[in-house]
């Protein structure tokens, strides 16, 4: 549980949510979301979850809605593995660019 509060306080300082989005905090649970402001037809979450059995590091999977999802075409088949706070984010900045250059006029 530590270990995902950490990844939340971090990932608070620095300018994601200004980017296209909000972090939603774990509520007792060792998990947590990025909810994405320009969510597109396949995804609109990222959620986050700290590794099972006393391991480090972080787990991610995309979802619409409250189902899980998987976009090959960005390297989700499966849940995606990280081992620091700042792999995540850079995560985070990644999947906001694909929808921001989505979301831009033709």
């Amino acid at each position: 549980m530590q270990s995902i509060n950490q990844l939340y306080e971090y990932l608070k300082s620095t300018d994601l949510e200004t980017l296209g989005g909000r972090l939603d905090p774990s509520r007792g649970m060792p998990n947590m979301r990025f909810i994405f402001k320009n969510g597109n037809d396949k995804f609109d979450t990222l959620s986050i979850m700290s590794s099972w059995g006393g391991g480090s590091g972080y787990e991610t999977i995309l979802k619409k809605g409250q189902d899980c999802v998987y976009v090959s075409e960005l390297d989700y088949d499966d849940v995606c593995y990280f081992e620091t706070v700042q792999e995540v984010e850079q995560e985070i900045k990644r999947l906001l660019s694909v929808l921001n250059t989505e979301n831009q006029p033709h």
